[in-house]
């Protein structure tokens, strides 16, 4: 029992003092990370806040096109796109009454070919979504699109569509409608 060593006080103090040192240093370290986190966390805030902005500016501005347009009679369009409701059956199986397309604005609508699926607009401002089954031409250079609804009790339209009744040609469904 005499090979028993005990610690000094010099020992003591110079743990103590690397104990100090690593708390200093330690707390040097979070401090630094912290300002660096809070410089971060308020620049991404204000990220945020700059794109949250920009996107209500967006839709106050998306509001009113709709309530312009509406207030004339017209269609709502956004970037030249337009939604629509089917409202009847004529497009069954392709849309399902109630379902919502998103059609664009043509920009030459004498350019659409067979197969296409056109909205528009016929004598007693009715508007119409259906699928051009044929296009057709005469001697001279006339251009008109015979149509047909996707439903198989269907048959053809009876009027020849002409290109200037075209408002829009369909992009895509909505899902879920």
């Amino acid at each position: 029992m005499a090979n028993i060593q005990y610690t000094t006080e010099e020992q003591i103090a110079e743990m103590r003092e690397e104990i100090r040192l690593a708390r200093e240093k330690a707390s040097n370290k979070r401090l630094t990370h912290s300002i660096g986190y809070k410089k971060a966390t308020r620049w991404i805030k204000r990220i945020v806040s700059i794109i949250l902005t920009l996107v209500i500016l967006f839709l106050a501005f998306v509001l009113i096109g709709i309530f312009i347009a509406k207030g004339k009679g017209e269609t709502p369009s956004i970037f030249g796109y337009r939604l629509y409701i089917v409202e009847t059956g004529s497009m069954l199986p392709t849309f399902n009454v109630g379902s919502i397309i998103i059609s664009k604005t043509p920009k030459d609508p004498a350019t659409l070919s067979e197969g296409d699926i056109v909205t528009f607009s016929v004598g007693s401002g009715n508007i119409v979504t259906h699928r051009i089954i044929e296009v057709v031409y005469d001697d001279t250079g006339f251009i008109g699109y015979r149509t047909k609804g996707d439903n198989p009790i269907n048959s053809p339209d009876v009027d020849l569509l002409k290109p200037d009744q075209i408002i829009a040609v369909y992009v895509l469904k909505v899902p879920f409608t």
